[in-house]
């Protein structure tokens, strides 16, 4: 599905010269409109110039696979502007890129394995509220918009990351948190996040609006409660040990929330 969505982009922006957002190669004539179609926008568009150079699947796993150093290295970038230690920021690089959530998704679900735009993200809004320069709300704003058009999942990530942040800021820092000009910057990132994802956004609404849309997915089954946090489940080889996890947890792929005890020490 997300390798039929790469090649609708190219076929129906980059070679027909139409918008991709309705589609008449399926349920023809008639169409159907595509505004909730996993995209994956960043890794579709990114690998737009292998088209006609490498095979499909190749294109695919080009993606896939970038996202492993890639996130180990943004998540890096954002350790070592939080901590200062080098050796501390690599290894929480490494236990970032290399988890069970990351490695189980890859089964087929490239837009939740792409998590590298998220630390992007709070590094450009740490930076916002440390810095002055303008250019980090900017950078934020298209660091978010990589991540919701990614998948609607790591918005919702960020948006929590968020509220998370801004109250310990609230703690440590209130005066700056609450200065006027930190929130002309974080208007900033605002207004560039919804400057690039506004027609997204916007469309998906109007589409929701026309038509009635139902879930795939049983919201209950397919949740991670804090016990998938900490008990080895269907994503871990000591399964076996623990069967608890069968009454709450999906297949391997959407349970992989067990963080690991070793990532946890």
């Amino acid at each position: 599905q997300t390798l039929w969505g790469f090649w609708w982009w190219n076929d129906s922006l980059f070679s027909r010269g139409v918008a991709p957002t309705f589609s008449d190669a399926l349920r023809w004539p008639h169409g159907v409109p595509m505004w909730f179609q996993t995209w994956v926008l960043p890794s579709a568009l990114l690998t737009q110039p292998l088209w006609g150079l490498l095979p499909e699947v190749t294109i695919y796993n080009v993606a896939i696979f970038s996202s492993y150093p890639l996130a180990g290295f943004t998540f890096y970038l954002l350790a070592y502007e939080l901590w200062g230690n080098r050796l501390a920021a690599f290894l929480a690089g490494l236990l970032y890129t290399i988890t069970n959530f990351h490695f189980g998704h890859a089964l087929g679900h490239l837009h939740i394995v792409t998590m590298e735009w998220n630390p992007l993200f709070f590094l450009c809004l740490v930076r916002t509220m440390r810095r002055p320069a303008w250019r980090w709300p900017i950078l934020g704003g298209g660091a978010l918009a990589l991540a919701a058009t990614a998948s609607f999942y790591h918005l919702m990530f960020c948006f929590v990351g968020t509220v998370v942040l801004l109250i310990a800021w609230l703690r440590s820092d209130r005066a700056a948190l609450v200065s006027f000009p930190f929130w002309k910057r974080a208007g900033a990132l605002r207004g560039t996040f919804f400057a690039l994802t506004g027609w997204l956004y916007l469309g998906m609404l109007r589409a929701h609006l026309g038509e009635p849309y139902g879930g795939e997915h049983d919201a209950v089954w397919f949740s991670a409660d804090l016990q998938s946090f900490f008990i080895p489940n269907a994503a871990s080889m000591w399964s076996g040990f623990f069967g608890a996890w069968r009454r709450w947890t999906g297949n391997n792929a959407e349970s992989t929330a067990y963080i690991g005890y070793v990532a946890l020490g």
